[in-house]
């Protein structure tokens, strides 16, 4: 008997409760926890980004980016009798998929693959019970947000070479990945009308700001100094 495995869109109800029950299980997890605003804005525009990615690469060949990889845990468990596996994009069909994908943006491509590969190992393990044939492909957008830190010294292919990466049929590999420029990626989706021209100044003041919350503000405010501080205390004795 085939395993219960399934591809299904994310508008399916199972996958909206199942997305339901892990927000009550997060909120009860991080109850009293305070978020980072500045950290945030700068996760909004890793968000921005991908998904302006991942909208461009439906434009190549049969790529979808709402399908969800669901399966029959065999039990009932707080999250419900089905566990759902988001994927980045699929190519091929829901019936017939040919690769799970996964999108990394990332100043660390090597950390970055390293976990994408976690992943798609586990939705390639899943996916084969009914599909042995599927693959997987890693995408890795290398975003050099600090000059010189952990610099890519490998390969980094061209933003032409996309269209023939998702359709390669990689008949005798079971997974691939491959690192882009995040410069010429976002030049290319601005022409493409995908992000605003000034999108990359946005994303990288984001970083600095996220690294450093004091570069955006002066040391020194008029009428008081730091340097001079002790010297206006008013002895009290």
């Amino acid at each position: 008997m085939v395993p219960h495995v399934e591809l299904v869109h994310k508008s399916d109800n199972r996958f909206g409760l199942f997305i339901t029950k892990n927000m009550e299980l997060d909120a009860r997890r991080c109850r009293g926890r305070t978020k980072d605003p500045i950290a945030a804005d700068h996760e909004a525009n890793l968000r921005t980004l991908e998904a302006a990615t991942l909208k461009w690469l439906t434009t190549f060949g049969n790529v979808t980016t709402e399908l969800v990889l669901l399966y029959d845990r065999g039990h009932h468990s707080q999250l419900g009798e089905y566990v759902c596996l988001e994927t980045d994009f699929v190519i091929g069909t829901p019936d017939y998929p040919d690769r799970f994908g996964e999108l990394k943006i990332s100043g660390s491509p090597r950390e970055a693959m390293r976990w994408a590969r976690k992943q798609l190992r586990k939705r390639v393990e899943i996916g084969s019970r009914r599909w042995p044939h599927v693959k997987a492909l890693c995408i890795c957008i290398w975003m050099p947000f600090k000059p010189g830190d952990d610099a890519w010294h490998d390969k980094i292919f061209d933003v032409s070479d996309i269209g023939s990466i998702v359709s390669d049929n990689l008949a005798d590999r079971d997974m691939e990945c491959y690192v882009f420029s995040g410069i010429r990626i976002m030049e290319t989706l601005i022409k493409a009308d995908l992000l605003t021209a000034e999108f990359p100044a946005q994303i990288f003041k984001s970083f600095d700001l996220m690294r450093n919350p004091l570069a955006n503000h002066p040391l020194e405010i008029p009428g008081f100094a730091l340097s001079s501080a002790f010297d206006s205390i008013v002895d009290s004795d």
